[in-house]
Parts: structure tokens; C-alpha cells; sequence
């Protein structure tokens, strides 16, 4: 189906080229009617901005016409459309002018129709009417026939010139003018006819018409809103499937289309919709969801889409982007669908009885509201901003009146044009400028001569917050002049009045300064202010314009609080003045109080510790202590250059200037010091000092360092304050004053060598220092005495100095400092020179000296031994040495980890294969011992060690492992253990020297081929077994490798059958108490006979060998006759029943399978070859090049012999049948073959057999 049912053929495509399309979706239902933008509702309500007007009069003339059921708006007249068809047209005044009757001209004779009028439409020019009735029928007029009878000033009706009849019975859609034609009508209705009505003159001057479809649709479609744009050329039509566009003329085309989210089914009730646009946007509605498109023809159109509550009626575009919403209740809501559909107004309808349904009796045009009620015919005309604000003042509600005020000037006040306000809200601003100023004024006189003290507050705080923060320019002016009238207006009133509206103005001025609301006060109520809020003074002089101080009232103020911060804040900013601050506190160092400064007042007890703060704040360009920028950049950078001028100079500076009095530091000019501010501060606090000194050279100020010398020094013309300076400049100062300083300033000259220190390593580009200053930075350090208690905490600081010192310069005879460094216990920098100068023997005894208290500040010893091994060179002097070192220290290396046995073992291979020998030292753990040698002989990773006296550390190294070792731990190093170089009886010795290493002694003499001494191990473990009685399946596992060594004993191989047998049999004899222990004795014997039936099947006198030498044997002789026949029972049944069994299976194989037996025969000798090189299955390869090398894994444990892992014998069986095919045992299970296989290929081969 057609997108779009037009005659004529058009296509979207261009249009979509050119044409973005922007979609946004709103939230889902909102409680519209309840959602209220308005800030102040109580005081702009529908009410207030809604002027009714009820013309009464007309439904006096129209009643006798029916009634009015349609309604067309103009700016002089109206058009009421009646029930009986008529079409009355009145004036604003209540005039009737022209009655339209629904009859053509022609045929004066004929009826007028009798129809509800349905639709009413005007062309632009406004001379011609045509209307739509509920028949169908269409009628057009030209209003310039008609005219008033001058004699008896009545009214003819005036006869349509036109009657359109194709649509009768039919409901109508839409009746529209096409643009610039009188006669020319396109008119749409439910059943989709778009037909296009051509008004033409025939022959004889008789108006006809001609008609054209335009569009037509399918039938299970209709139409269910249509509406031409205001100029008539474009129309925008809703069916049930989808909404579009289209342009009528010039020419028929589609400027948009698309599908409605689903189509709606049509019944016979057609679903609420409604349709309008103004030329540039369009909105519908489908029952309560609404849609609007936004500059739908431009290229960056927006759709919004939202849902409301109730069912929608009406909508109507008003100004600036709103939309009117009229729903099922009689609410006329005005949203605004750019901000998410939010509600600017909601007026109530209901209460004025409108006709039902509300969308016919119902228009806007012209900022209007046109009512048909049902007593009279109403119109609502938004009122001028000015209306509600002259209402609140009428009843002196003037704070009301400010908060309207301040509603309109909003940057959302969306209502705005509906009230005849400037769209843009600084063109708003200032049409409401003179206003609010007036209004606020006249407030003020209002409230004062009325005595409202309470309304003062609201009134000064609501003026000046919206002074400020619209005209923020113009505020300081105008504030001043409202603060200044209001004061006055005060202070003039009586006394009774004056103090409570003086309390509550000072109150509203100091509320408002400190929300940060106003910035600007007159002096005098500045200090009114104060006077009354003492406690608000900083908060006054930190948030106020300087322009309102009362700079003498304020330092007055803040001298007698002592608030210094607050006075050299006011100093700053009210003269620019940075020096005075500085050199008023300077005085006040050197006299230790402040008498008459015009800065500080009178001061006694206290210290200027804040002028280091302060100079910090100007090197970093804050304005102290608000740490806010003071200015320009040029402005900073000539405060830094007047401070510099001060702090740096090396003379006195004349001050107060002019005078011809230089500011001095000492009472007597003899001992006036060189750079004497400088050095001033640094004795006043000397950390805080070069505190200061370390933050501020981190400034780019200090980066020049191309001045030239005379920038440097003491300018020769006092009268210019400026001095430039560079880091080392700053250097110099300080290793002059570090040279000058005597042993009385110990703490001062150690504070100054670790600056110097410190900033010679952070600033390497821009510093530089002699030889003979490093070693005095040194001397310093080396020689100072941290016993004090105020310097113990730097004596970190001290080492880290030395260290910093260290990077960059090495001492001329570094033995002697090293000695000062271990008298000082400076390990950081002792272990820095060492290492920097490769005594890595003194380095590794400092992990060892016991002299040094913290050890702990060294690198991880590890770490250390790697350094030196990448550093020293073989069989070297120092390598030596630093073997000695570790030879002589290697216990306690070990006792006190230093090193993990591994590490230590790597490191003496590395350094000297003997060092090994070191672990037989007395003080070693014996426990430390074995992990060590552990590592040397049984870890993979340790080296192929070779040491002397090894045989005596292997020694050592099996009789701690036998000391230590237990149980399965002891065999399986045993087990795993090289024999080689190794002497067994010590083995054998010390695992006997302790009771149930029969399994370790047994392993040993297995790896010996000592097979005889493998089953008395095993004799011993039976007899200790049946004491203890531990589990039977370790009983039988030791029995098994007893037998083993049996079977391998060669020509002693009868006497280990006898030898076991007579042990158990000996057990059976002696667990006669035991039921238990005979029963597993039992067992072993029946387990024993059934080996030797197996084992000795080869040899015709095996068996009977062994049980004469059994039963020759003297223990057994010396039994119990019972016990004895009962054991040979025993073994007399087990051997008859294996043999009848062998016997039994020998006689089946040689009389039923001889056949099978041949072939079987045969192919084992053959082998049956495979079809195939890949399994027919999973297709994986079965032998040939590319096998998988787990088959290779089988085949070579099975040649040795080996247990195979149960996953891998599963993953690795093949099956290969008789007919040659080849298939993984897997494979055949996974689909579902278990017991008994069948090929898949031949599908009748059976077999039992895996290979």
C-alpha cells in the first residue's frame, strides 16, 4: 500500500536529502492540570491575567436562528454559524450586520438549507465566507454584495453565490481557501475524499464550479483531521495509519510523511483526534497523546511527543512556540513543548458553560479567547503585564507586586508575549527597568509612612537581589541611591518608629551582604552596620567593594580586634600598597612591639607571624588571605619586584621615603649586618623563614637567569623600589650568612646547610656551588650536635641533606668522612658514599655493625648483594675482602634473614663455592641448617655445587633429614635422592637409630639391590605391625613390596619366600587372642601363597621348595600343632582352588577356542592394520604423521612399564575391528555404544577387544 494516496506521482526521496530529522520523546503521563510553572501563584493567577467580556445582546438575535454552533473570530467583527444555517455576522459592539443565507442567489426561489453549520472559513482578503454544514454541504458568499437598506436601516440576508453538493452526506474534515482565489475550495471529508473546488463563470456569467480529487485512500482508512495552513497552499492531514503533508499549489507534491507508532483500527466510532498548524509548525493529537513538530519544513526539524491525562479536544498554536491544549474537562492548558510539554497556565473553562463539545464552540485568534456558552458569547482577552502589577499596588500589596516583577524577568517566563513583554530577556529586563525602579521606590514610601516594619525586610531584601542581579552594570548606583533614601527616609522618622525600622534595615543590609546578594553600601551605613554586627565585621570587609568602606572607621575597628589579616587586606586594597604592610612589620620585629604604626596601631604582646603567610600570598599572586588573584599579571609581577626590592636588598632602604632616614635593623650603624631584612626575618623565625624561601623560589619570578650584575645588588637610586633576583642570588645571601654566623647559631647554621643542600639538588639549572661550599654545607652537618631536643627531629632532614650534597660532589678524603658519618650514625648517606665509591666491603659490614642503631634505613640486604655481584670483578681485591665479610657473618645472615637459604646458596656460588662449608657453624639451627642444604643438594634450581668436604655436608645434610624427616616425607627423599658420593652405612645408621623407618630403610636397601635386607625390613615392619595394628591396606601394600624384592632376589630368592612365610605364619600363631589380627593374617598368607603360585609357576619345585624350607624352619617346628594344620589348610585351599581355576580356563581355551586362539595367535603376530589414518567419528588423526602426542605417551609407557593416569589411557584407547576400521573408544561411547561395540561403517561387526 501507498505511503501516501495521491493521483499524481511524487516521491520523498529529495525531500529526505536535504531534510535532518531530530525525534526526542518526552515522559510518559504527567499530571498536567496539576503541574503549575508559576513561581508566585497567588499573586498572577488565570484570574489575573484573563480580562472576560461577556456580549450577551448577540444571543438575543441569535436565538431565533437556533442557537449558534459554530464560531469564525476577526478583528471587527465575528461570524456566529447557527443550528438552522444561517450565518449571523455582528461587530464587537454587538451589531448585527449581515445575515448569510445558506441559498444560492440564482434561484431565489429555492429553500434555504436547513443543516447545522459544521465548518466556517474566510478568505485572506476577507471578503468572501464559505461554510460546511453537517449535510455535506458547502456555500460560499461574497460579503460585498450585501448592504444595508438606507431607509428603513434594515437587513436583507444576503445569498451564497456558490453551492458545492459532491460531498452531501458525507462528514466534513476541513473546508479551506486556496491562497489569492476566491472561489477556489479545498475541502476534505471522513470518508477520504480531498477534493478541489474551482468557482468559474460559464457563458453567461453564471458562477459554476469544477472539481479534481486530489488524493483518495483505501477503505479500511480514513481521514481524521485535516487543516490548511493559514495561506491555503499547504495542507496536513491525520488518517488512521499516518501523518502528512501536501502541497497544494503551485503544484501537487508531498513535503512529509510518516506512520502513525500503530495504526488504529477504524470502527464505527472514529477515535478523538484533532489537527493545527501555523506555516511552520504542526501538532495532532489521537486521543490523549499529543504530537508537535517543530520547523517541520525546515532542515532541522524537532519532534516531541508526551501524554496527558484526559482526552485532548483542541489544539491551537498561540504565540512564541506555545501550544494550546483543550481537554474533555473544559481545561485550557497552555504548554510550552520545547521545555517537555511543562504547563505555563491553566484556565479554567468550566465555570463558564461552554456548549458541548467545547472544541466547536470554542476559537483563538489574536491572543483571544472565543466562547459560545450557554448564555452568551464570551471573549477572553490576556491583559498587558502592567494590569497585575497596578492591581497588587492598588491594594498596596507592592511586595506581590516586586514578586510578579521578578516573574517576568525570568529567563523561562514563557508567557511573556501573551502579556506584551519583549520575547528576549535582556530587552525584557530593560522594558521592566523603570518600572521595578518606581515601583520600588513608591514600595519603600508606601511601607515606611504606613509604619509596616515586618514588609521593610521582604521589600529591601526582594529589590536589592533583583537590582543586583538584573542590572548588575547599573547596581552600585542604584543600590547606593535606594540604601541612601531609605536610611534617610528612616532616620527621619519618629523615634518610636525610627529604632525598630533602623534594627530591621541594618538586619535585611547585613543578611543581604553576606548571601553574597549585594556588593556595594553607602559608608555610613556600611558602618551602621558594624556598629550594630560587630562579629560581621570580616565577613564585611572580605565580601564588600572596597568603594564602601569607611576606611578610618574600619582600621580603628580592626586595630583595637588586633585583626591583622584584615588590616593589611584593607591597606592592599584601598592604597595598592603591599610595602607598608612589610615594613611596618619589619619595625615591629625589631623593636618587638608596635607603638603609633599606621598599619597595626599600638601592639604588646604579640608577633607578626604572619608576614611570612603574606609574603607567600604575593609570590603566588593571591591577594592574602582571601588567596583570590590580586590582578594582572604586570601588576604581580611589580609587587614581587617592590617586595624583592625590600626582602633582598643588601643596604637599608630610606623609609618613610623622603625623609632621608634609611630603616634600620640594629641600634647602632656598626652593627647594622649586610642584607639586613634579609637576615631581620631569618633570625626573627628561621625555619619559617627558609620555609618561606623554599615556596616562593619555586616561582617562575626567581627563573632569570640572564640579569644583569647591577639587578643584583642595591639600586643607587633609592627612588626606584625595585629589585630583580634569582635563585642563586638567594644562595649567595645565605652562604654568606652560613660563613659569618659564629658557634652561637648552631641551630641556625644547620637549618641554613640544609636548605642549601635541598635547593642545590631541586634547582641543578639554576643554581651552582663551589667545592669549598659543599664542604662547608658538609662540615656543618657532620659537625652539628642533634642532642638538643628541638634538634632531634631534623636530623632526618640532615642526612637527606647530606645525601642530596653526595649526588653531586664527593668529599676529598672519603675515609675520614665516612668515619664522621658512622660517628654521627648517619646510615643513609654512609651507605650512599660507599656505594657510590665501590667499598662494598664497608658497604655489607654495615648490615653487621652493631654500632649503627638503625639498620633498617638500608636498601634490603638482597638488593645490596645484587648491586655488588653486578659491580665486583672475580677473584679482586675487594671481591675478597667482601667474601670475608660474608664468611665471617654468614650465621648471622641466616639467623637473622637477611637472606632466604636459596639466595644465600646462589650468592656463595657465586662469590666462593667454600662458603657453603660456613653452615656446619655451631650457631646455625640445626633446623636452618637442613632448609639450606636442602637447597643445595634437592632443589631444582640450586647450582652443581662443587665444595669441599662435600662428603661431610652430605653427611650432614642425610642425618638432619633423617633426624627430621618423618614418614612418607622421609621415603620420598629418599627415593629421590642421588647415592652418588654418598656413604649408605651413614643412611642406614641414622635411620635406625629411630623406631619405624622400616619403609625409609627399606627404600634404601632396594636402591642397593640389597634384596634380602629390603624383606627383613619388611619381617620387621609385619612384626611391628600386628603390635600397633594400623590399616590392612598398608599392611598388604608393604607385604606387596616384600614380594617384590622376593621375586628380584635371584639365587636368595627361596630363602625371602621362607622368610616371609615363616614371619606371618609366626603372627597367625601369636594373634590366636585377636580374631581381627588372625583375619588379616590370614589374608596376607592367602595374598603370599597365591604370589609364590604365580611367580614360581615356571619352576616344578618353586612351591614346594619354599613351603619345606617353611616348614623346616625352627619357629615353625616349634608351634602349635592346630595353628599349624589350620595355616597349611589354608594354603592347601588356595593353592588347590588356583590351580583347579587354571586348570578349568586352560581346558575352555584348548577344547572351545582353538580357532580363535590361531587367529588370535596370528594377528598378535600380524597386528590388524587400520583402514583409515583418522578416526571415521571425530576425524582427529589414528597414526601416521600429525598424531596427537598422547598416543605416543601410551605406547611409551606401556613399553616401560609404567601405570598409565586414568584421564589419559580414556582419551588415548583406539578400537580396531576386523574389518579394518578405526575408531577412538571415546568417540564410540559419546554415541552411546558401552559394553558392546559395533563399527559404524559395517554396521555388523562386533568386538569386545580395545587396542
Amino acid at each position: 500500500m501507498k505511503l501516501l494516496w495521491l493521483d499524481c506521482e511524487c516521491s520523498m526521496a529529495s525531500f529526505l536529502q536535504w531534510r535532518s530529522f531530530e525525534e526526542h520523546e518526552s515522559g510518559g503521563d504527567r499530571d498536567r492540570v496539576a503541574d503549575v510553572a508559576v513561581r508566585a501563584e497567588r499573586v498572577l493567577g488565570p484570574e489575573s491575567l484573563v480580562n472576560w467580556v461577556s456580549l450577551s445582546h448577540v444571543y438575543s438575535l441569535v436565538g431565533a436562528y437556533g442557537g449558534p454552533c459554530a464560531v469564525l473570530p476577526a478583528r471587527s467583527y465575528f461570524v456566529l454559524g447557527t443550528v438552522k444555517g444561517q450565518l449571523l455576522i455582528f461587530t464587537y459592539q454587538e451589531f448585527l450586520q449581515s445575515v448569510l443565507v445558506p441559498r444560492v442567489a440564482a434561484d431565489h426561489a429555492e429553500t434555504p438549507l436547513r443543516s447545522k453549520v459544521t465548518h466556517l472559513v474566510m478568505s485572506q482578503d476577507g471578503t468572501h465566507i464559505a461554510a460546511g454544514y453537517e449535510s455535506g454541504d458547502i456555500f460560499l458568499w461574497n460579503l460585498n454584495a450585501g448592504a444595508r437598506t438606507a431607509v428603513q436601516n434594515t437587513i436583507d440576508p444576503l445569498d451564497a453565490i456558490l453551492h458545492v453538493t459532491d460531498h452531501v452526506g458525507r462528514s466534513l474534515c476541513m473546508v479551506s481557501f486556496l491562497e489569492g482565489r476566491h472561489t477556489g475550495l479545498v475541502v476534505a471529508d471522513v470518508l477520504g475524499n480531498v477534493v478541489f473546488h474551482n468557482g468559474h463563470r460559464t457563458g453567461l456569467w453564471n458562477l459554476t464550479y469544477s472539481s479534481k480529487r486530489l488524493m483518495h485512500i483505501p477503505p479500511d482508512e480514513v481521514i481524521l483531521s485535516a487543516e490548511a495552513s493559514p495561506d491555503g497552499n499547504t495542507l496536513a492531514l491525520l488518517s488512521n495509519s499516518k501523518f502528512a503533508l501536501l502541497q497544494v499549489a503551485p503544484k501537487l507534491k508531498v513535503l512529509y510523511e510518516e506512520p502513525l507508532q500503530s495504526k488504529l483500527t477504524v470502527t464505527a466510532s472514529v477515535p478523538q483526534s484533532c489537527l493545527n498548524w501555523d506555516g511552520f509548525n504542526v501538532t495532532y493529537s489521537i486521543g490523549k497523546r499529543i504530537v508537535v513538530y517543530l520547523n517541520i519544513l525546515g532542515r532541522n526539524t524537532t519532534k516531541l511527543t508526551s501524554s496527558f491525562d484526559e482526552l485532548i479536544l483542541g489544539l491551537y498554536w498561540m504565540a512564541s512556540g506555545l501550544v494550546g491544549v483543550l481537554t474533555v474537562s473544559h481545561q485550557f492548558l497552555v504548554v510550552c513543548p520545547a521545555e517537555d510539554f511543562k504547563i505555563a497556565l491553566n484556565i479554567d473553562l468550566l465555570v463558564h458553560d461552554l456548549i458541548v463539545p467545547p472544541n466547536k464552540h470554542f476559537q483563538w485568534y489574536d491572543n483571544k479567547m472565543y466562547l459560545l456558552t450557554n448564555y452568551c458569547f464570551k471573549v477572553g482577552n490576556f491583559v498587558s503585564w502592567s494590569t497585575p502589577i497596578l492591581r497588587n499596588v492598588q491594594r498596596g500589596q507592592y511586595i506581590d507586586a516586586l514578586e510578579l516583577l521578578d516573574q517576568f524577568a525570568q529567563q523561562y517566563f514563557p508567557l511573556a508575549p501573551l502579556l506584551s513583554l519583549e520575547e528576549d530577556l535582556s530587552q525584557r529586563r530593560r522594558q521592566l527597568r523603570e518600572p521595578f525602579q518606581n515601583l520600588t521606590f513608591a514600595a519603600l514610601k508606601f511601607l515606611l509612612n504606613n509604619n509596616k516594619v515586618e514588609s521593610v525586610e521582604d521589600l529591601l531584601n526582594l529589590a536589592l537581589t533583583l537590582q543586583a542581579k538584573w542590572f548588575p552594570e547599573e547596581s552600585r548606583e542604584t543600590i547606593f541611591q535606594f540604601l541612601d533614601l531609605t536610611w534617610e527616609t528612616i532616620l527621619q522618622q519618629e523615634k518610636a518608629t525610627r529604632e525598630p525600622m533602623q534594627a530591621v534595615f541594618l538586619k535585611s543590609v547585613q543578611s543581604l551582604v553576606s548571601q553574597g546578594a549585594i556588593s556595594y553600601i553607602p559608608p555610613n551605613i556600611f558602618q551602621a552596620v558594624i556598629n550594630r554586627f560587630p562579629d560581621s565585621l570580616e565577613m564585611f570587609i572580605f565580601t564588600l567593594d572596597h568603594r564602601s568602606w569607611d576606611h578610618d572607621f574600619l582600621v580603628r575597628k580592626c586595630q583595637a580586634r588586633e585583626d591583622f589579616d584584615s588590616l593589611i587586606y584593607i591597606w592592599n586594597v584601598s592604597f595598592h600598597d603591599y610595602l607598608t604592610p612589610l615594613l611596618e612589620g619589619l619595625v615591629w620585629i625589631r623593636e618587638g612591639r608596635t607603638r603609633g604604626s599606621i598599619v597595626y596601631g599600638d601592639v604588646k604582646n604579640e608577633q607578626p607571624m604572619f608576614l611570612f603567610k603574606y609574603l607567600a600570598f604575593i609570590y603566588r599572586g593571591e591577594q592574602f588571605p582571601l588567596e583570590k588573584p590580586i590582578g594582572s599579571a604586570a601588576d604581580v609581577k611589580s609587587i614581587e619586584l617592590q617586595i624583592s626590592y625590600v626582602l633582598f636588598n643588601g643596604v637599608g632602604i630610606e623609609w618613610p621615603p623622603g625623609n632621608g632616614d634609611r630603616l634600620k635593623t640594629r641600634k647602632m650603624s656598626d652593627d647594622e649586618p649586610p642584607f639586613p631584612y634579609f637576615n631581620l626575618l631569618l633570625d626573627f623565625d628561621c625555619t619559617k623563614f627558609l620555609a618561606l624561601l623554599n615556596e616562593i623560589m619555586e616561582n617562575s619570578f626567581f627563573d632569570d637567569e640572564e640579569q644583569e650584575e647591577q639587578n643584583l645588588a642595591a639600586p643607587e637610586n633609592d627612588s626606584v623600589h625595585e629589585l630583580r633576583v634569582n635563585r642563586q642570588y638567594i644562595m649567595d645571601i645565605l652562604l654568606d650568612v652560613l660563613k659569618t654566623s659564629g658557634d652561637g647559631h648552631g641551630s641556625k647554621k644547620i637549618y641554613i646547610s640544609i636548605f642549601l643542600s635541598h635547593s642545590t639538588v631541586k634547582y641543578p639549572q639554576y643554581i651552582r656551588m663551589g667545592k669549598r661550599d659543599l664542604e662547608l654545607i658538609l662540615s656543618v652537618l657532620c659537625d652539628a650536635q642533634f642532642n638538643a631536643v628541638d634538634l632531634e627531629s631534623i636530623k632526618l632532614d640532615a642526612e637527606i641533606a647530606i645525601e642530596n650534597i653526595l649526588t653531586i660532589y664527593n668529599p676529598q678524603d672519603t675515609d675520614v668522612f665516612a668515619l664522621k658519618l658512622r660517628e654521627k650514625k648517619f646510615n643513609k648517606p654512609l651507605f650512599y658514599l660507599y656505594s657510590k665509591n665501590g667499598k662494598y666491603a664497608e658497604l655489607l659490614s654495615m648490615y653487621f655493625d652493631e654500632s649503627l642503631a638503625d639498620t633498617g634505613a638500608l636498601k634490603p640486604f638482597s638488593e645490596t648483594l645484587k648491586l655488588i655481584q653486578k659491580n665486583i670483578l672475580p677473584h679482586s681485591p675487594e671481591a675478597l675482602m667482601i667474601i670475608e665479610v660474608l664468611k665471617s657473618n654468614f650465621p648471622n645472615i641466616l639467623l637473622h634473614k637477611l637472606l632466604t637459604p636459596k639466595e644465600i646458596v646462589l650468592a656463595s656460588q657465586e662469590f666462593d663455592p667454600n662458603l657453603h662449608g660456613c653452615i656446619t657453624n655451631s650457631k646455625i639451627p640445626d633446623e636452618v641448617k637442613l632448609a639450606y642444604l636442602h637447597e643445595l643438594y634437592a632443589s631444582t634450581d640450586a647450582p652443581s655445587a662443587t665444595v669441599a668436604n662435600e662428603l661431610s655436608l652430605k653427611k650432614l645434610y642425610i642425618d638432619l633429614s633423617c633426624r627430621f624427616k618423618t614418614g612418607p616425607a622421609l621415603t620420598e627423599w629418599l627415593k629421590t635422592l642421588n647415592f652418588k658420593n654418598v656413604d649408605t652405612n651413614d643412611i642406614v645408621e641414622a635411620l635406625s637409630k629411630s623406631k619405624g623407618n622400616e619403609e625409609a630403610l627399606a627404600v634404601v636397601f632396594e636402591k642397593l639391590h640389597d634384596y634380602v635386607e629390603v624383606v627383613n625390613c619388611t619381617n620387621n615392619y609385619i612384626k611391628g605391625w600386628f603390635k600397633g595394628y594400623e590399616s590392612v591396606d598398608l599392611l598388604a601394600r608393604f607385604l606387596d613390596f616384600g614380594m617384590d624384592s622376593a621375586v628380584l632376589a635371584g639365587a636368595e630368592r627361596s630363602h625371602c619366600w621362607v622368610a616371609l612365610l615363616t614371619c606371618l605364619i609366626k603372627q597367625f600363631e601369636l594373634t590366636d587372642a585377636d580374631p581381627a589380627k588372625r583375619d588379616a593374617c590370614k589374608k596376607m598368607l592367602r595374598r603370599a601363597f597365591l604370589r609364590i603360585a604365580v611367580s614360581e609357576s615356571d619352576s616344578e619345585k618353586g612351591f614346594s621348595d619354599v613351603l619345606a624350607g617353611v616348614l623346616e624352619h625352627q619357629e615353625v617346628i616349634l608351634m602349635k600343632a592346630n595353628d599349624l594344620k589350620e595355616v597349611l589348610l589354608e594354603v592347601y585351599v588356595t593353592y588347590h582352588l588356583e590351580e583347579e581355576v587354571s586348570n578349568l580356563f586352560l581346558k575352555i581355551v584348548e577344547e572351545s577356542s582353538v580357532d580363535i586362539v590361531e587367529e588370535y595367535e596370528k594377528k598378535l603376530c600380524q597386528g590388524w592394520s587400520i583402514h583409515s589414518d583418522e578416526c571415521d567419528v571425530c576425524g582427529k588423526k589414528l597414526w601416521g604423521v600429525g598424531l596427537d602426542k598422547v598416543y605416543f605417551q601410551l605406547w611409551a609407557a606401556s613399553r616401560r612399564k609404567e601405570t598409565l593416569p586414568e584421564g589419559l589411557l580414556v582419551d588415548g584407547r583406539l578400537l580396531v575391528f576386523k574389518c579394518n576400521h578405526a575408531f577412538h573408544v571415546k568417540c564410540l561411547k559419546n554415541l552411546g555404544q558401552k559394553d558392546t561395540f559395533v563399527c559404524l561403517t559395517c554396521n555388523n561387526i562386533r568386538s569386545n577387544d580395545t587396542i
